[in-house]
């Protein structure tokens, strides 16, 4: 080991050199890359930014969307529904909210609603498919739109999956009824009855279907009358 004081032996310098090439950056260097990480930061903002502009336009065509449907105007109603999922198509809420503005409609009389009910459902249930809405918003668009069979198949599914679900019961004792299995129907009319809290909707549907069996005994007595409820 040499003395303090003396100069560092020739081999010792090539390792300094080494090392002081490796801790020291050039000023170039260190200047590119703050430019390189301001610009990625600027992008990000600017790609956030713009997110969020356009979630909030496509707020405009789903509140018009909402404005239609209301008066039951079921074209354009569809048509800004679909806008707004152009503005955001990776939104499955909108396809949901769709299916479900269509399936009321529907269920309350506008029988061109069960076209789009369909497809607004049946895209939210690839996005979510447990969702509880959308299923019952394509059985009311299948049911409406005429094919009473797969809506009860539909409906028997979702029953078995939700037993104790009322809405899902009633829905179901409607599909039966469409399909014309009307005794049938009756079960799980008298299974929502027993529920707690008490629900009105299964008495009328069951004094409704009594009152539609009595006239068709009156007319047909083969036919039979559905048991009213006791």
């Amino acid at each position: 080991v040499p003395p303090p004081g003396s100069p560092a032996p020739p081999t010792a310098i090539p390792p300094a050199l080494l090392a002081g090439g490796v801790v020291a950056v050039p000023p170039n260097s260190v200047a590119s890359s703050r430019v390189g990480w301001a610009a990625v930061r600027t992008l990000a903002i600017g790609v956030w930014a713009l997110l969020l502009l356009i979630g909030a336009l496509s707020e405009i065509p789903l509140a018009q969307a909402t404005m239609a449907a209301s008066q039951k105007d079921v074209a354009g109603a569809e048509a800004q529904f679909d806008l707004a999922l152009a503005l955001r198509p990776w939104d499955a809420d909108t396809d949901s909210v769709a299916a479900q503005t269509f399936a009321q409609l529907a269920d309350g009389g506008v029988a061109s609603a069960a076209r789009p009910a369909v497809r607004y459902a049946r895209a939210a249930l690839r996005w979510t498919p447990q969702s509880v809405s959308a299923r019952m918003a394509l059985i009311v668009g299948l049911q409406v739109g005429g094919d009473s069979d797969r809506a009860l198949a539909e409906a028997t599914s979702l029953a078995q999956r939700l037993p104790g679900d009322p809405d899902v019961l009633l829905r179901l004792a409607n599909a039966q009824w469409e399909s014309g299995q009307r005794s049938p129907a009756e079960a799980p009319l008298l299974q929502v009855t027993t529920m707690i809290p008490p629900d009105p909707r299964p008495w009328v549907a069951l004094e409704a279907a009594a009152r539609i069996g009595a006239k068709a005994a009156a007319a047909d007595p083969a036919a039979g009358a559905v048991t009213p409820p006791p």
